[in-house]
This record gives C-alpha cells, sequence and structure tokens, in this order.
C-alpha cells in the first residue's frame, strides 16, 4: 500500500501490530500503564484520513538519551508532523521526561503538536511559578508553540497551572480534555448513557495504588454488589510481578502498601483478574459487562466508548479533572453507606452530561488540529461516517490477551522472567535523561 502521509507519533504501542505477552515483559516494547494506548489510538485514528497514512512510534528513544542525528534527519525528512498526546506530564515525577521531549522538540524541523497533556494539583500554598519544574513546562510548552498554533489541556487543572506560568487560554492552549471519548466521532454507543440497570449483573472495576484504603474498600464494595465482577489492571507491574512471579517480586511503591496487595492476591485466587494487552480486546470485553467503576479514568472512557456506563471514584485532579470536563458521573466514597443506599446511588447516576459535553467538545477537537493544520478523518463528514479508517490495516487476529490470574506459564517462560529480573531491564521508573 502506498504511504500517502507518514507521521511521528509519541508512544510505544502501535495499534496496528499486535503485543504479546513476551514481547510486553521488555519495558521497551510496552507503556507500563495500558491505558496510555486509549489516547493515542484516538489520536492517530483522528488523523488517519486514508489507509496510506502511516505511522512512527517515538518507543522508549529517551532510554539512549535521543535520537541520533541521522535519525533526526530522516524525521524531517519523512514525516508530515510529530504528533504528541501525553497524559499527567506536568508533574514532579514526569518533568524529567518533560525535558526529554523538549530536546527532541528542538531538533525537528516539522510541525509539533500537543492534542492532550495534563497536570496534577500542587501543594496548598504553592504557585505554578514556584514548582521546581516550572522552567521545564515552560520550556516544553515554548518549544511546541514555535512549531504550532496552540496546544490542547485535558481539564481546568491543567489550564489554571498554565495560566499561572504566564500563558492565556485560548491564545495559548485550548482546553479538549481526552481524545479517548472523540475516537469515532461525536456520537457516542447509547448503551452508555442509560446508565446501569438494577440487575446488577456484571461489572468491571479498577484501582489504583496510590489511592486510599478507605477507596479500595468502597471499589471492592461496589463490585461486591455485582453477580460477576473483574478487576482490570491497568499497571504492568500489577501482572508482571504478581502474576509471574506470584508475589515474589514486588517493586515500589507496592512494597509500602501492603493492603493492596492483600486485594490483588484475593481477586487472583477468585480468577477475577484480568490485564490486556491489545486495545480491541479491551474494549471488547468491557461491552461485554453492565457496568465500570474505579480509580481509572481511561477504564471509564474506554468502557463509555464501548457502549457500557461508567463511573469514576477520583483520588486526585488528574480524574477529576477528565471526569467534570467530559460529564463522567463521580461515585464519592461514602463510608457507613447501607448496601441499599450504595445500590441507589449507583442505578441513580446521571449519564445526561455525557452526551451533552460530547456536543459541545467535539467540534473543538477538531477545529484544534485545524488550526494546527493537521487534515483529520472528521473533516466534511458527519459524525456517524467517521468510523475508524485503521480497521482496514489492524491485525485481524489478536493472541488470547484477556490475561488471567494464576494462567499457566511453562517453565522456558518463567527462566526468561527471571533472566530480564535478574537483569533489571524491567524498570519501574526507567533511566533519566539528561534532556540538555
Amino acid at each position: 500500500m502506498r504511504t500517502t502521509a507518514r507521521y511521528l507519533v509519541n508512544g510505544v504501542s502501535d495499534p496496528r501490530r499486535s503485543t504479546t505477552l513476551w514481547n510486553a515483559i521488555p519495558v521497551e516494547r510496552f507503556e507500563r500503564n495500558p491505558g496510555d494506548m486509549a489516547y493515542g489510538f484516538a489520536v492517530m485514528n483522528t488523523v488517519a484520513t486514508d489507509p496510506g497514512v502511516d505511522f512512527r512510534m517515538t518507543g522508549y528513544y529517551w532510554r539512549k538519551g535521543s535520537f541520533s542525528v541521522s535519525e533526526i534527519n530522516e524525521i524531517n525528512q519523512t514525516c508530515k508532523a510529530f504528533i504528541c498526546p501525553l497524559a499527567d506530564m506536568f508533574s514532579d515525577n514526569w518533568a524529567w521526561y518533560v525535558r526529554a521531549l523538549s530536546h527532541l522538540v528542538e531538533r525537528l524541523r516539522i510541525p509539533c503538536i500537543v492534542p492532550c497533556v495534563g497536570a496534577r494539583n500542587l501543594p496548598d500554598g504553592i504557585r505554578p511559578a514556584e514548582v521546581p519544574w516550572a522552567d521545564d513546562v515552560r520550556r516544553f510548552v515554548g518549544d511546541v508553540l514555535d512549531k504550532s498554533a496552540l496546544l490542547g489541556v485535558r481539564g481546568e487543572t491543567t489550564a489554571r497551572f498554565l495560566e499561572g506560568l504566564g500563558f492565556v487560554r485560548d491564545r495559548h492552549f485550548e482546553v479538549l480534555g481526552c481524545p479517548t471519548l472523540y475516537t469515532f466521532g461525536e456520537t457516542l454507543a447509547w448503551p452508555a448513557l442509560r446508565g446501569c440497570d438494577d440487575s446488577f449483573d456484571s461489572c468491571a472495576f479498577t484501582m489504583n495504588i496510590r489511592g486510599s484504603a478507605e477507596d479500595w474498600r468502597f471499589i471492592d464494595r461496589c463490585a461486591s454488589l455485582f453477580r460477576s465482577a473483574t478487576f482490570v489492571s491497568q499497571d504492568f507491574r500489577e501482572y508482571f510481578h504478581f502474576m509471574l512471579t506470584r508475589g515474589k517480586s514486588w517493586p515500589e511503591p507496592f512494597l509500602q502498601n501492603p493492603g493492596y496487595q492483600d486485594y490483588l492476591a484475593g481477586y487472583a485466587r477468585e480468577n477475577r483478574m484480568r490485564f490486556f494487552l491489545n486495545y480491541h480486546p479491551w474494549t471488547s470485553f468491557l461491552s461485554s459487562v453492565g457496568f465500570c467503576v474505579g480509580h481509572r479514568i481511561h477504564g471509564a472512557l474506554l468502557a463509555l466508548l464501548s457502549g457500557t456506563p461508567a463511573a469514576v471514584v477520583p483520588f486526585e485532579s488528574r480524574t477529576r479533572e477528565l471526569a467534570e470536563f467530559h460529564g463522567v458521573p463521580i461515585l464519592p466514597s461514602v463510608s457507613g453507606e447501607s448496601e441499599a443506599a450504595l445500590r441507589e446511588r449507583i442505578v441513580s447516576l446521571d449519564f445526561s452530561g455525557i452526551e451533552r459535553r460530547q456536543k459541545e467538545n467535539f467540534p473543538r477537537y477538531v477545529s484544534f488540529f485545524r488550526k494546527n493544520g493537521i487534515p483529520t478523518v472528521f473533516d466534511g463528514i458527519t459524525p456517524d461516517k467517521g468510523r475508524f479508517p485503521l480497521e482496514t490495516v489492524l491485525p485481524r487476529h489478536y493472541p488470547d490477551d484477556a490475561l488471567p490470574a494464576y494462567e499457566h506459564h511453562d517453565v522456558l517462560t518463567r527462566l526468561k522472567v527471571k533472566a530480564v529480573l535478574r537483569a533489571k531491564r524491567f524498570r519501574t521508573k526507567g533511566e533519566r535523561p539528561s534532556g540538555k
């Protein structure tokens, strides 16, 4: 097939290629959080105007410091633009990555488009300009604005942060939310908007180790209301260390949270723990359950995209700002609540805000790409016709990647896993480049 356009995309997982368990074990082949697939997949679908559009993934290029001079020259000559979707990168623990991206953007001669990026809440009494990594963010945003019209940010928390650094809303950035809900256009699958019915038949639920013990108990209580409930892990370390080493090897911060390990052990014993390596099997599973609840915002957004009603239990600003922007129902933890009251709260959740916000937000998302000179699959067509051109180049067969608890792994696989651990190739934090 003739290549009509090529984009450099920030990310590791390419939806055109399936990922197997062994390919996913080295960190170079997989994001630690598969939720990153959701918005990356959406952005790639947005710019895939025909089957000839090709993508080059950045991968974990920062492990070797940066791209080589020859690689940069090749990218500048062959790629139309650098599309750089990001999560909550404006934070202390991701400042090193922001520096690495700045170093990359400064060397490129092609448009550099950031359709989404987020910031976390600052400690009380701290202004944006006072954080140690404020200059890193200023540098990155300035570098991107030199090669694009404006940035897209995830929500109001991020908008206030950038305004505190001197950037101006609608001149330097726009609030767009998460591209995940725009994957197939303006219209969402209608079953997601009807809410959770009172049959309480099945659900998928998510947790984050950074949440509180109170939140874990609350999500577990929500799950226990359903006849069938499956924990969908969104942290590869949870599967890798717990399932393949039977909990004998744990990275930080798991060692500091033995209570979270207890939850994982319980779900594993009951065969209620799953981890997905690829996009379509994940969304297919979510479409088969009646409700989704938990900490993970991308798990909720993918469920809604798949036609399943979902609610989030926010534990920090990065989840709350997206839920509020998109109108996703928020289910706060309430201590001492009766089972009947919790059931009533779940079936009474209001999903009307999602459809209303979607109709307001989607045109702004498409307009963002137009302002940056990037054509989209949604240009000049009705919302229901923008259906997934990447389908023509996706693999027709995915491995059975709904990785279950206590799945049997042969001796060779276990030896390989031990070799990876021994060589310390699976780094939970990665190498920090200088970003000079």
